[in-house]
């Protein structure tokens, strides 16, 4: 979450533009330790809409993927990269 936010913060955006945040883990056991972490990220408690999927593994031997969805409001100019 992060890079996620560093990556947000570096075209002027924030957590607060993700819309939705889907989460792959390789061990259910996890899932409390990680929304423990999660809640940091979101201290006003709204949160994005959210998918979590138990899977066999991830590449490289990763034990969890995020992909995220942010929300870029209207007229809101990108930077060039």
């Amino acid at each position: 979450m992060d890079q996620i936010r560093t990556v947000l913060r570096s075209i002027g955006l924030e957590m607060s533009n993700l819309v939705r945040v889907n989460l792959y883990i390789t061990n259910l056991a996890d899932l409390e330790a990680i929304n423990t972490a999660y809640r940091e990220f979101f201290p006003d408690g709204r949160f994005p809409a959210r998918t979590c999927v138990v899977v066999a593994g991830l590449i490289g031997g990763c034990r969890i993927e995020i992909e995220a969805t942010a929300r870029i409001p209207q007229g809101f100019a990108l930077p060039s990269l």
